[in-house]
């Protein structure tokens, strides 16, 4: 399975790009954010509240950067990401250090990622519990601004969410300065290393998986994947589970790294976006001698 590294291994399908943590359901739903207040110094506004594990948590502070869309394009999309305290300029930067700070019990943030039309493509809860992935059609978006290295607008839940063994509820304002993409400032790897692992017999099933993905084709998914994992996919939340699998999906990756062990290797993919490197891990078994995207 695929997930991104820092991360807990999940119990869903969905989740070969993401974690679904155990998180209780809410004493009570979120109440209405008050108006939006600076989220810091020079940085904006923001307010808000997000309700999960049984702890309503204010919404105070907030960031924007623009990324490359999962989905290709000339233009970009753009995470918002609000947050219940401050967070240092480096650590904009580096998902796993935001997931690090929340595991700590030192942060808890909503991460929005919105397209240039203003549609939510997904949505992530990041506290104690580790990452809940949601699909954007959790959530609304009330846009008052969006262009211009800025954005503004209303972000909702569609009242209380109950997936994947988790509630949660949020609603928050925000007026925040757009961060734009930067150069990446590590080297990748060489292109005959990448390429040697794209040949390799477990490159090329996570080639074919990443583009049966891409293609929506739950068939083709199903018959990469270990048998419990593509029964999930014909479940009551099969079709959340695939929308979330193409909304996250690295649109650039680069194959850096292949560890094999009897019959389980593990991918290491990159991409490099908004001046920092994200990096997911493709785990395999062998079954039958051949090798299925696995946990």
């Amino acid at each position: 399975m695929l997930v991104r590294v820092s991360r807990t291994p999940p119990h869903i399908l969905a989740a070969a790009l993401l974690v679904v943590p155990a998180v209780a359901s809410p004493a009570a739903p979120a109440a209405a954010p008050a108006a939006a207040k600076p989220a810091s110094a020079g940085a904006g506004t923001a307010a808000g509240t997000m309700t999960a594990d049984g702890k309503t948590t204010p919404i105070a502070h907030g960031f924007a950067y623009a990324k490359t869309s999962n989905f290709g394009g000339s233009t970009d999309d753009v995470v918002v990401v609000l947050t219940d305290v401050a967070v240092s300029a480096a650590d904009e930067k580096d998902d796993a250090a935001r997931l690090k700070l929340a595991l700590a019990g030192k942060l808890n943030a909503l991460e929005i990622t919105i397209d240039p039309e203003g549609k939510i493509n997904a949505v992530s809860v990041v506290n104690g519990g580790g990452t809940l992935q949601l699909t954007g059609s959790d959530h609304t978006f009330e846009k008052n601004a969006m262009g211009g290295g800025r954005i503004a607008g209303k972000v909702a839940s569609k009242g209380k969410i109950e997936k994947y063994g988790a509630s949660l509820s949020d609603e928050a304002t925000f007026d925040l300065p757009v961060t734009a993409k930067t150069a990446p400032a590590t080297a990748a790897p060489s292109a005959a290393d990448s390429a040697k692992i794209e040949a390799s017999e477990q490159g090329k099933v996570v080639i074919a998986y990443m583009k049966a993905i891409k293609a929506g084709d739950k068939a083709a998914i199903k018959s990469m994947v270990q048998p419990d994992m593509a029964a999930q996919l014909d479940g009551p939340e099969g079709k959340d589970i695939l929308e979330m699998l193409q909304a996250l999906m690295p649109a650039k990756p680069t194959f850096s790294d292949l560890a094999v062990d009897g019959d389980t290797a593990t991918v290491t993919l990159i991409e490099k976006a908004e001046g920092s490197t994200s990096t997911s891990k493709v785990k395999l078994v062998r079954m039958g001698g051949a090798w299925k995207v696995g946990k």
